[in-house]
């Protein structure tokens, strides 16, 4: 997430953290503060921050901002605009900051990102094989190298297709190559996609949770057998 980050960005948000870490242990020659120390990322319990940040602020959104901003701004945005945690959003917490913080608000959001995609589960039980994997592959119907977007999963025709996060159904269609497929919109616009369906278990427009069923697997559209075609995008 610090990827993006110039030199001075990092040792300014390390630096942030710090203070937002519980002190440090007294060594031989005296205490050492977070604020008078180098920026040491391993020094942080950084877990143990962000679950002291949720419980003052009220959402994970919130929580992140206040661990990449500081909870100051993250407290006079919230005075400001007088809304419960649930309905501060980012995007509104971002009309009430300075244009400094609103860069830096560009690390919470890939923050959230990446936690919605960490916290993805798998859509079929892990006993089943990847196939074919994510990238350039030769194609095994048209014969040439093609960018794959996402993995085969090798299942039979029939299995349970679930959910890997919460979302809501954005796309059910049908086509040559994919077959019958399913598009799922989960938090911070992560989308999960599934191809070559027997059976759609959802509507457009629906709201799914984790684990539920929203599909069955399938050899519809472009295949050389039944499969489940999974992509994350």
């Amino acid at each position: 997430m610090l990827s993006r980050a110039s030199d001075k960005e990092r040792l300014v948000l390390l630096n942030r953290w710090l203070a937002l870490a519980p002190p440090r242990r007294p060594v031989a020659e005296g205490v050492l503060s977070p604020v008078d120390t180098a920026p040491l990322p391993e020094a942080l319990d950084l877990l143990a921050t962000l679950r002291g940040l949720y419980a003052t602020q009220g959402s994970r959104d919130l929580a992140l901002a206040a661990f990449f901003l500081g909870p100051e701004p993250v407290e006079r945005a919230r005075t400001r605009l007088k809304l419960p945690p649930e309905r501060l959003s980012l995007e509104k917490l971002a009309t009430r900051l300075t244009a400094r913080e609103r860069r830096t608000l560009r690390y919470v959001r890939e923050a959230r990102t990446q936690a919605i995609l960490y916290g993805l589960t798998w859509p079929v039980e892990r006993t089943w094989r990847l196939t074919s994997r994510f990238g350039s592959r030769l194609h095994p119907i048209l014969g040439k190298e093609i960018n794959h977007r996402g993995v085969d999963i090798g299942v039979p025709e029939g299995t349970p297709v679930r959910a890997p996060a919460d979302g809501v159904v954005v796309g059910v269609r049908e086509g040559k190559v994919n077959g019958q497929s399913l598009e799922l919109l989960h938090e911070a616009g992560v989308r999960t996609l599934y191809c070559h369906l027997s059976l759609v278990e959802v509507k457009q427009g629906q709201k799914v949770q984790a684990g539920e069923l929203v599909a069955r697997s399938g050899e519809t559209g472009r295949v050389t057998g039944p499969h489940l075609h999974y992509q994350v995008q």
